[in-house]
């Protein structure tokens, strides 16, 4: 079982202008990449794992807790020998925050990877303002549709490209980038 040996171990870290970092939300267990939504909203992948069942993707709020319990160790409310291991699931509930897509297990994604929006104004395609991510373990690109209900961010993820007969596109899909001229680069890992 992964654990949080280090401080700050599967948290997500702002760090000002001036240096400072702040430690901002606790609990993703392999988070691979972050970014922000044409409103400036943070996002952050989770890969599954022990305490998450299936890689999800989730809106970043200051203070809030996603999941992956062993890193809470080191919120200041566990500081005083609390351990996050020997809380009730039902407490541990009540901490987490629910995430805005669940990728299915295999079917869809094992580990997806870094969020990109299409900002392109229509050159890249009907999708404006919608996500883009790759996956580490298949050779796809997968396309997020996400809506506010209620104040909460939902969404459902799609396949985009999955090229298995003929593969152009790698496995390890890991950072994503549109340019200017509206075209989608991908930074892959070759495994």
């Amino acid at each position: 079982r992964m654990t949080s040996p280090v401080p700050y171990r599967g948290w997500i870290m702002k760090v000002t202008p001036d240096g400072r970092t702040i430690p901002w939300a606790v609990g993703l267990r392999e988070p691979n990449g972050l970014g922000l939504d044409p409103q400036g909203r943070l996002f952050a992948i989770a890969n599954q794992g022990d305490w998450v069942g299936s890689s999800s993707f989730y809106r970043i709020e200051q203070g809030k807790f996603y999941g992956h319990v062993p890193d809470l160790i080191w919120r200041e409310d566990f500081q005083g020998g609390r351990q996050p291991l020997d809380l009730p699931v039902a407490e541990l509930d009540r901490l987490r925050t629910p995430a805005a897509v669940v990728f299915p297990y295999g079917d869809m994604s094992n580990s997806p990877t870094q969020p990109v929006w299409d900002s392109t104004g229509g050159r890249f395609g009907p999708f404006a303002g919608q996500a883009f991510l790759g996956e580490m373990n298949q050779p796809y690109l997968m396309r997020l549709m996400l809506e506010d209900v209620g104040g909460e961010t939902q969404g459902a993820v799609t396949p985009f490209l999955r090229d298995t007969s003929n593969p152009k596109l790698n496995r390890g899909s890991n950072r994503l980038a549109f340019d200017a001229e509206g075209n989608l680069w991908i930074g892959q890992s070759l495994h």
